[in-house]
């Protein structure tokens, strides 16, 4: 069983499921379902270490709100609501690795680069499983579509 194709319908890498065991559509929740646990750790981790950082709990909360966004779009099959949890992701991935990157450069610090790399192929390959999920339920659409003509013209 492949767990990634070099084409399919001409879109390029494309996984058939999510970290070879669970499908795509599970794989997309439990990437929301991990990033509302983090992000609340890492709100109870600023309350208790940190309390004077209100920006960082407004970020989190942030991050949490579109963790729901990815959560009810695939619940729901609204892939407007997927396709936009994964440009918000493309931008938070962007930002992250560039202000990271920069923080090692003024820090001189190679383990915060090699964190920022680490991080960011994570945060890529879970917008290719989301992307990949998206890709799906556009065909299960035109299938869908194809059927109801197929049921229109045979009545």
């Amino acid at each position: 069983m492949e767990c990634c194709t070099a084409a399919t319908r001409g879109h390029r890498l494309v996984l058939e499921r999510c970290c070879c065991c669970c499908s795509l559509q599970t794989g997309a929740l439990i990437i929301a379902s991990l990033e509302i646990v983090v992000c609340l750790a890492l709100i109870i981790t600023v309350l208790t270490q940190f309390s004077d950082d209100v920006g960082q709990i407004f970020e989190l909360i942030a991050h949490i709100v579109i963790a729901f966004v990815l959560i009810y779009g695939v619940k729901k099959s609204r892939r407007h609501l997927v396709v936009g949890w994964l440009w918000m992701r493309g931008v938070v991935v962007i930002m992250d690795f560039i202000i990271l990157a920069l923080d090692s450069i003024v820090f001189h610090s190679w383990l915060l680069l090699v964190l920022s790399i680490v991080t960011t192929v994570i945060l890529c390959y879970t917008m290719l499983v989301v992307r990949s999920y998206v890709l799906t339920m556009s065909e299960a659409e035109e299938e869908d579509k194809v059927h109801l003509e197929e049921v229109t013209a045979s009545t």
